[in-house]
Order: C-alpha cells, then sequence, then structure tokens
C-alpha cells in the first residue's frame, strides 16, 4: 500500500461537537496511515465549529471549511470532495455520528473497488446491524429500493448502501458531479448509487469491514424538515428514473399504503402532529408538482 491509496475522510458537522469528536477520537486510532480529515461545518451556531478548531488545532491531518449556510448533507460533501484539500485518490464519506472500527478502512481500500461500503451496526446495541442503514437493490415498484438479504461472502454486490459510510475512487466524483444537491438531505445517496450504475460502476458491500452508526442525530430536532425532503425527494426520484409502468404503480402504493401509514405513525406519535402532518404533505406536493434540476454531468 501507499500513497497514491490516500483517503480524504470527509465529515460534516452541524452544531454537533461530542458526536464529531468522538468520530474523529475514533478514526485516529485506525491502522490504515493514508488518511487526512476535512471536517465540512454546514454553518454551525452552537460555538462547536470554534471548540473543534480549537481541539485540533496542532493536528496537520485535519482541515476545516466553514460555510456560511447550512448547505444540507448533499452540498456539504460535495464541497468536500470539490475541494480536497489532500489531493487525494480517495473519498470516504462518514457521518459524524458514527464511531469506526481500527481496521475498517484498510479493509475498504485493500478491496481494490470504485465504490463500497463497511457493515453498519447500531451504536447502541453494538452487534446489531443498523436497521436504519440496510444496503438494498433499486426497486421502483416500493419508491427507490428494497432491502436485500446480506450473505456470508467477504465482497457482496449491491445497488446502494446506506450513505453514513461510502468509499469512492476521486475519479467517480469527478465524471459524474457528486450528489444532486437539490436534495439537500435523505435519499441523496439512492439517486447518486443510480446514476454511478448507469454509468456502469460496480458498488461493493465489504461485510469485514465494520462502523457504528448513531442513526439521525443531527436531524433530531427537524422531524418535521426531515419528513418532507424524504417524501420529496424518493418523488423526484421515482419522477426522474421510474419506467412509465412501474412508475404509474408506486403512485398507486404511496397514495394507498405508504402515505396513509406515515400520516397513521404521526398521529400516534401525537408529538408536534399538525406540524409533521403539514410537513409531509408539503413534501408530497413539492415531490409531485416541483421541477427536478440535477447537477448532471
Amino acid at each position: 500500500m501507499n500513497k497514491k491509496h490516500f483517503v480524504n475522510i470527509i465529515i460534516l458537522n452541524w452544531n454537533n461537537y461530542d458526536d464529531t469528536v468522538e468520530c474523529i477520537n475514533s478514526i485516529e486510532k485506525i491502522n490504515y496511515p493514508y488518511w487526512g480529515v476535512t471536517i465540512i461545518d454546514n454553518h454551525s451556531t452552537d460555538g462547536s465549529i470554534e471548540k473543534l478548531k480549537k481541539e485540533y488545532k496542532k493536528k496537520k491531518k485535519i482541515r476545516f471549511w466553514i460555510n456560511k449556510k447550512n448547505e444540507g448533507f448533499a452540498k456539504g460533501n460535495n464541497i468536500g470532495m470539490r475541494k480536497d484539500f489532500f489531493n487525494a485518490d480517495l473519498f470516504l464519506l462518514l457521518n459524524n455520528d458514527t464511531v469506526v472500527e481500527k481496521n475498517f478502512l484498510k479493509k475498504l481500500v485493500e478491496a481494490k473497488k470504485e465504490l463500497i461500503a463497511p457493515l453498519v451496526y447500531n451504536y447502541y446495541s453494538k452487534k446489531e446491524l443498523s436497521k436504519k442503514d440496510f444496503p438494498g437493490k433499486f426497486n421502483f415498484f416500493l419508491g427507490g429500493g428494497k432491502k436485500i438479504k446480506l450473505d456470508k461472502s467477504p465482497l457482496q454486490r449491491v445497488d446502494y448502501a446506506s450513505g453514513s459510510c461510502w468509499l469512492i475512487k476521486k475519479e467517480l466524483f469527478q465524471k459524474t458531479g457528486g450528489f444532486n444537491e437539490n436534495y439537500f438531505a435523505y435519499n441523496e445517496e439512492i439517486e447518486w448509487a443510480y446514476r454511478l450504475k448507469e454509468k456502469g460502476y460496480k458498488f461493493y458491500l465489504s461485510n469485514q469491514a465494520k462502523i457504528w452508526h448513531k442513526v439521525a442525530r443531527t436531524s433530531k430536532n427537524l422531524s418535521g424538515l426531515r419528513l418532507k425532503l424524504m417524501n420529496r425527494n424518493i418523488i423526484w426520484f421515482e419522477r426522474k428514473y421510474s419506467p412509465k409502468e412501474k412508475y404509474l404503480f408506486f403512485v398507486l402504493y404511496f397514495f394507498i399504503y405508504k402515505m396513509p401509514k406515515d400520516i397513521f405513525k404521526i398521529i400516534l406519535s401525537r408529538k408536534d402532529m399538525f406540524k409533521k402532518i403539514k410537513c409531509t404533505i408539503q413534501g408530497i406536493k413539492e415531490g409531485f408538482l416541483g421541477n427536478i434540476v440535477q447537477n448532471e454531468k
């Protein structure tokens, strides 16, 4: 292994000092030597970026970029890849609410794949796979994709994996333009993974590399926005890529099953019920009636 396999680890921070520090501290213990961390701050207002800069001011392997506004997950990661402070060969897109195993990056790099992800475990139960981070296959009938069964092979072909951790060759970003920045957050990994597959690139899951994910820590206080974006973005995806007959099935599935089910869950939760229903409807409206813009190459 040599420095041509240098990995630029891109981590977004938004008002979340504790998780970001825990993530970086776990990275500093890994057994792969060729890495640097780019922290992209999405206009934090809680003092976390100032604390992070103070914490790591003497660490040459850690660089910072501060956005003037919250650019979201999609554009935030794209900025990190465009800046590429380390002139890396590989980008590791890593959520700040994750903790990594010491050999995970070595396993990912040694696989020598264009696009690969690790197994993602639940941070709070350790040995249990994260139900929110399962890899999948594209499925236009159900909206975007469907979870797959994992096998025992070291490497498993998938259509997409959780955006909490991707290792991707720089050239794939250069040739496809990265995440669709109009998605802002949620389902952006499915959309980019689909464009990558259309270009002939293959996505792999490493069953030998693992991380632990806390899941939705950054968006925990934005549940209304989360509901809006998740609905809007998956509808955008279906409108743009789904074959006509499958899209019609998806629309029926969405209004007959998915939307009533989601609203029923909101009613049962009772918390901010009217706000969440309003955000859900707004996302659906924007999804079906809004313009779809793509930062394609």
